[in-house]
């Protein structure tokens, strides 16, 4: 799923309150062609690798979005499943 915001024209910065489950990966762009840039891979940590639905559940209340916003004004939020073998993608 990838998610695109338009921001107003005076934000230099922004801040995405993002609540997901399961084995996610969120990943960030500045633009339509930029590059995704992983922000957390829930699955990579240690703890968590390989708990499913509620166990893995968190709200990140501080993401922080690229601090140099592209001319455009526009950031994707990109989430993936971290384990796309198992089936168990993000909610």
């Amino acid at each position: 799923m990838i998610y695109q915001f338009d921001l107003p024209d005076d934000a230099a910065t922004a801040v995405a309150q993002i609540s997901v489950g399961n084995q996610f990966v969120i990943e960030i762009a500045s633009g339509t062609d930029g590059e995704f840039v992983k922000e957390r891979d829930y699955v990579a940590e240690p703890e968590t690798r390989f708990a499913t639905i509620a166990i893995c559940r968190c709200t990140r209340s501080r993401l922080p979005l690229p601090d140099q916003c592209n001319p455009q004004k526009i950031v994707r939020i990109r989430l993936s499943d971290g384990l796309p073998s198992d089936g168990w993608g993000p909610y």
